[in-house]
C-alpha cells in the first residue's frame, strides 16, 4: 500500500480554489475536497490508475479524473519509496494543463 501526499503547490491549489468557491458559492459544501479524499484511498491501492499524461527523469506523470465536472489530479508514483505525491490538482476548462 502506497503513501499518498499532497505536494505544496497542490496545496495551494486547493487553497485557492477554496478562496473562489467562498466567494462564488457561499459555504455550500465543496465536492472537490470528497473527492481528493476519494481519489488519495483510490491512489493508495493502486498508484498508476489513470492516464499517462506525461514522462520525464522521474517516471511517468499520471492524471486522474476527480469529479463530473472536469477536475483532474495529476501525481507521481515512485515505487522505490510506495509514495505518491499529487502534485496538481486542476480544472479542465481552463484552457491548457497545470503548471507542472
Amino acid at each position: 500500500m502506497a503513501e499518498v501526499v499532497l505536494s505544496p503547490q497542490a496545496v495551494r491549489m486547493l487553497a485557492e480554489h477554496d478562496v473562489w468557491w467562498i466567494a462564488n458559492r457561499g459555504f455550500v459544501e465543496n465536492r472537490l475536497w470528497q473527492a481528493i479524499g476519494r481519489v488519495m484511498e483510490l491512489l493508495r491501492d493502486y498508484p498508476l490508475i489513470g492516464v499517462v499524461y506525461g514522462r520525464s527523469g522521474r517516471g511517468e506523470l499520471v492524471r486522474r479524473r476527480l469529479l463530473d465536472g472536469g477536475w483532474h489530479a495529476y501525481h507521481w508514483y515512485d515505487e522505490a519509496r510506495q509514495v505518491v505525491t499529487i502534485i496538481a490538482i486542476h480544472h479542465a476548462s481552463r484552457g491548457s494543463g497545470p503548471p507542472l
